[in-house]
């Protein structure tokens, strides 16, 4: 009887001698080993399943090419070992097969391809210099890519085209790393990159697809992360960078069902001079959350058309600046938080609907704090700051029932709110501290109410109301040289109150235009003055000082008018 078996060892002479292997049935066996310069290696298998081609070369300038074609359950393994080595495998019409190139030396190439199968996997190790490694998988599900390179100069290329439930995975140990991994038209797939070195890069794509996962963590210097997620729905993208002069950059932009997208992009950075911005657009909910621990970090989050989205900002150091935009979206709601000295914070809210901003910034000195919610109604807006040197402002525009509040605690404090255009507007100033300074100005509307709290030592503050109704102004000031005014303009049935206790204190309410309009002032210092001056119908004003070198003086213009002033 005639035997068709092919030992291994007799195949691996046969490949070793022409350098060429062909087989096309099931369970083949192809193993090759090389030693030597400027070997050459090329494996071919046609159909079958569980095949496997096993290919080792040691020495330089080698090249390795696998081919299996229209079969299951293959094994393709390629090992190499030298300077100049170029490895190549491609599996296509294939599922359940696997695929390992290991590479270590210098100026290494390796390239993957798995087409039109599924359940594959496709790993390779790269140790040295150099090295360039290449994995695509097109058209198939559930495949799997997996790179690791240690070593210096490294490039790593991961594409997933037109599948589902795919995984690409990416470590790399060394310098000047760069990794470069895409998805396209796929759903419930996942990248995860981790770069441990310096000037590492990693740019991340996942294009018209949904239910996707993007992770890079970054540990050095001059790291940069870039994700993108676009014309996509439900995808979550996170970024982890540790060390000095990192980026991290995520977009996020929804698909055609602008209804059913739910966005998650989060980023968190330990170290100095780190930068982070997130851009999302399109979505029914959005959340971005960035964490910097550190100094002369900067933050900006913008969000446009979502709905019920979600920014919020923490910053633990100094020198930071943190920055929210918020476009176009309704039930949006954008915190900051700072702790460390000289920091910026703004947020920034247009066109929207029933938004909330609130920045808090704690044991802080020099900071400045601003909040703008513009064209929208029923919008929310609050600064907390404690400590020194502080400014924040405050401005609605073109809205109804806006809230303002700002609360600080602290020394050298800088307080505004501007509301203009609005119903229902309530704003607060609340000052407990040094040389204090507070401004609000309600233009345009109606029910409005300001508030002023200041305490201890050089407090001044001014409230404006102009063309509102049933208007309520109230300042209150228990320190030395206080100064309070409040004017209210073409309003009926408004109320303004004003309650000072310290030395050199200036007090002046007018109201013009208005009926039913009540103003009150009560000073108990030296060297004080008190003004009312009211115009229209049935307003009663009281004056009451107790102290030295007093003056005070009330005008009243129409008719049914009462005047009260008491001194003592």
């Amino acid at each position: 009887m005639k035997n068709n078996f092919i030992s291994a060892a007799a195949l691996a002479a046969l490949l070793l001698a022409s350098g060429t292997a062909s087989a096309q049935s099931n369970g083949n066996t192809v193993i090759t080993e090389q030693r030597g310069a400027d070997n050459a290696a090329s494996v071919e298998q046609v159909g079958g399943t569980e095949n496997s081609a096993v290919v080792s070369q040691r020495g330089a300038s080698n090249i390795v090419s696998v081919e299996q074609l229209r079969g299951a359950g293959n094994l393709a393994e390629v090992t190499q070992r030298g300077k100049g080595n170029s490895g190549e495998v491609v599996q296509e019409e294939v599922i359940n097969n696997v695929m390992v190139i290991r590479q270590q030396g210098e100026v290494n190439s390796a390239l993957s391809y798995q087409g039109n199968g599924e359940n594959n996997e496709a790993s390779m190790v790269q140790q040295g210099e150099n090295n360039d490694a290449f994995i695509e998988q097109f058209d198939g599900d559930d495949n799997k890519a997996e790179l690791k390179q240690n070593g210096n100069s490294n490039r790593a290329g991961l594409s997933q085209d037109d599948v589902d439930n795919h995984i690409i995975k990416v470590e790399q140990y060394g310098n000047n790393n760069e990794a470069y991994a895409w998805q396209l038209w796929n759903t419930f797939n996942s990248i995860d990159i981790i770069q441990n070195g310096s000037f590492n890069f990693s740019l991340v794509g996942q294009l018209s697809s949904d239910y996707n996962s993007a992770y890079v963590e970054q540990l050095g210097t001059g790291n940069s992360a870039f994700i993108s997620q676009w014309e996509t729905r439900n995808n979550s993208a996170s970024i982890s960078q540790q060390g000095e002069l990192n980026s991290a950059e995520i977009y996020q932009q929804g698909g055609f069902y602008d209804f059913y997208n739910y966005h998650v992009a989060r980023i968190a950075q330990a170290g100095e001079a780190n930068g982070a911005i997130i851009y999302q657009e399109g979505g029914v909910s959005f959340e971005a959350d960035v964490y910097q621990a550190g100094e002369n970090n900067r933050v900006t989050v913008e969000q446009v058309s979502g709905e019920n989205s979600d920014a919020e900002i923490i910053q633990d150091g100094a020198l930071n600046v943190a920055e929210v935009y918020q476009y176009l979206g309704e039930n949006n709601d954008a915190d900051i938080v700072q702790d460390g000295v000289m920091s910026t914070a703004g947020i920034y809210q247009t066109g929207g609907e029933s938004n909330d901003a609130d920045i808090t910034q704690e044991i802080s000195i020099e900071n400045e704090a601003m909040i703008v919610q513009d064209g929208g109604y029923d919008n929310e807006a609050e600064i907390y700051q404690i400590y020194d040197y502080h400014s924040a402002s405050i401005e609605q525009i073109g809205g109804e029932s806006n809230e303002a509040y700002i609360n600080q605690r602290s020394d050298y404090n800088n307080a505004s709110i501007i509301q203009v255009d609005g119903l229902n507007n309530y704003a607060s100033i609340h000052q407990s501290g040094e040389g204090g300074w507070s401004s609000i100005l309600q233009e345009g509307g109606q029910d409005n109410s300001a508030t002023i709290d200041q305490s201890l030592l050089g407090s001044a503050a001014i409230i404006e109301q102009i063309g509102g109704l049933a208007n309520t102004a109230d300042v209150f000031q228990l320190s030395f040289g206080d100064r309070a005014e409040i004017y209210q303009y073409g309003g009926d049935n408004n109320t303004a109150s004003i309650a000072q206790d310290g030395v050199y204190s200036v007090s002046r309410i007018t109201q013009d235009m208005g009926s039913y309009n009540n103003a009150s002032i009560l000073q108990e210092t030296v060297d004080s003055l008190a003004e009312i001056y009211q115009t229209g119908v049935m307003n009663t004003a009281s004056i009451t000082q107790s102290g030295e070198l007093q003056n005070a003086s009330i005008s009243q213009s129409g008719t049914g008018n009462t005047t009260v002033i008491v001194q003592q």
